[in-house]
C-alpha cells in the first residue's frame, strides 16, 4: 500500500469515528427529549406544533416504549468502539469486521431513510434533528464503504487513546447537558404561575361536562385533546387523587381542544364525546377513550361507545350526517375559541380557579403542585366583594 493509499484508509476510518461521534450528541439530545417529553428546538419552525413535536408524538417513535433514538445511540456507540479498534488493531487485521461495519451502517441508513420517509408523506412533518442523523448515517456509510474499497495491505499508524476518549467523552456528555436544560425548560414551561384572564374570557361554561362536588372550592377548567398522551396520563392521576386527597376540594371541568393538525380522528373524539354527554355517558366515553388511547379511528370509537351501551348505528351517523354532527359541534368550537383567547396553545392546559378570586395556569404534571394543600390554604379566602 503506498502511502496515500495508507492516508485515505486511516483518514476514512476515522472519519466514521468523528461522524460516529456526531451521531451521538444527536441521537442522546432526541432520545432525552422523547423520553422526558421535552421541547426540541427545530430549525426555523416556530408553529406551535413543529414538525419535530409531531415525530415525537408519533407511534414510529417508540418500540416497546423505548424512544427508537436510543437505539440509534447504541449504534452510534457501537460503530465509535469498532472503528476504534480497527485503527489499535489495524485495517488490514480487521478486514472481516470492516465489512461487519459496513452491513451495520447500511442497515442503519436504511432504517434512517424509512423513517425520514414515514415523518414526509404519512405525518407531513420534517424533523431537523431527524434529518441531521440521517445525514450523518449516511455520510458514515459512504465512508466505511470507501475505507473498504481501499486496498488495505498494511497496517495503520495508529492514534494515541486520548484521540478516541475525548471526542466520544466531550459529545456524550454535551448531549446529555444540552437534553437536561430541555428538560428543565419544559418544566418551567409546564410550571404553574398566576395568571390576568384577558377581558371577555370564560373559564366555565353552563354545557361544560364536570366531576367533584358542585360547591367544591377549587374549580379547574381542563382544556383536552382525547388523543393526547400527556392528557390521559395527566387525567387519570388527577382523577385518582380526587377519589383521594382532593375528594370534595376540586371540580374538574372538561373542556375542549383537539390538536387536529397532531392527531387527525381527535375531531371525532370530541364530537363522539359531546353526544355519548347527550345520553349520559361522557366520561364513560372519555376514560374509555383514554384507557385505550392507542385506539383512534372512528371504528374503534364506535365499538368504544357499543362497549359502554350506546347505540353504534346512530352514533356512526355523526360521521357523515352534517345536520346531526353540527349540533355537537356547537360546544366544540366555543370550547375551542375561548382556548385561544386565553392563549392556550398545548394540552393539557389548566386553570385553576380558587376561593379567593386568584387563577393559576400551568401545562401537562404542572397541575399537581396548584393542588396541594398548602396551595390551596393560601387561597382559601373568599374574594372580598366591593362595597
Amino acid at each position: 500500500m503506498n502511502a496515500k493509499s495508507k492516508f485515505l484508509t486511516w483518514g476514512f476510518n476515522r472519519g466514521v469515528f468523528l461522524l460516529a461521534c456526531f451521531g451521538v450528541f444527536v441521537t442522546l439530545v432526541l432520545g432525552i427529549a422523547d423520553f422526558a417529553g421535552a421541547k426540541l428546538p427545530c430549525g426555523l419552525d416556530n408553529a406551535p406544533i413543529s414538525g419535530c413535536d409531531k415525530v415525537q408524538m408519533d407511534p414510529w417513535s417508540t418500540v416497546f416504549g423505548i424512544p427508537i433514538a436510543l437505539f440509534g445511540l447504541g449504534l452510534y456507540l457501537l460503530v465509535a468502539l469498532v472503528t476504534f479498534l480497527r485503527d489499535w488493531i489495524g485495517t488490514k487485521e480487521t478486514i472481516w469486521v470492516g465489512y461487519g461495519l459496513w452491513m451495520v451502517l447500511a442497515a442503519g441508513t436504511i432504517t434512517s431513510a424509512m423513517l425520514l420517509s414515514h415523518a414526509h408523506f404519512q405525518i407531513q412533518a420534517t424533523c431537523m434533528w431527524c434529518m441531521a442523523n440521517g445525514i450523518v448515517m449516511m455520510l458514515a456509510f459512504c465512508m466505511q464503504t470507501a475505507t473498504i474499497l481501499q486496498n488495505t495491505t498494511g497496517g495503520p499508524r495508529r492514534w494515541q487513546l486520548k484521540f478516541f476518549a475525548i471526542p466520544l467523552i466531550v459529545t456524550f456528555l454535551a448531549g446529555g447537558v444540552y437534553g437536561i436544560l430541555l428538560i428543565r425548560a419544559a418544566e418551567a414551561e409546564t410550571a404553574g404561575r398566576q395568571v390576568s384572564l384577558p377581558m371577555n374570557t370564560v373559564l366555565v361554561r353552563p354545557g361544560n361536562a364536570s366531576i367533584g362536588a358542585a360547591n367544591a372550592p377549587v374549580v379547574i377548567a381542563a382544556f383536552t385533546d382525547l388523543h393526547c398522551p400527556p392528557c390521559r396520563l395527566n387525567h387519570l392521576a388527577l382523577e385518582k387523587k380526587m377519589q383521594g386527597p382532593l375528594d370534595g376540594k376540586v371540580r374538574l371541568v372538561f373542556r375542549h381542544f383537539p390538536l387536529t393538525r397532531r392527531h387527525p380522528n381527535t375531531m371525532d373524539a370530541a364530537v363522539f364525546a359531546e353526544w355519548a354527554k347527550s345520553k349520559g355517558k361522557f366520561w364513560e366515553f372519555v376514560n374509555a377513550q383514554f384507557m385505550n388511547q392507542e385506539k383512534t379511528r372512528p371504528d374503534d370509537m364506535l365499538a368504544m361507545l357499543a362497549g359502554i351501551g350506546l347505540d353504534q348505528s346512530e352514533a356512526k351517523r355523526l360521521l357523515t350526517d352534517k345536520t346531526m354532527r353540527a349540533g355537537f359541534l356547537v360546544q366544540i368550537n366555543q370550547d375551542i375559541a375561548d382556548a385561544k383567547k386565553l392563549g392556550v396553545n398545548s394540552t393539557p392546559t389548566w386553570f385553576v380557579s380558587y376561593p379567593d378570586g386568584t387563577v393559576s395556569m400551568a401545562k401537562a404534571d404542572g397541575i399537581f403542585p396548584l393542588l396541594t394543600d398548602k396551595a390551596i390554604q393560601c387561597h382559601s379566602t373568599p374574594a372580598k366583594t366591593a362595597k
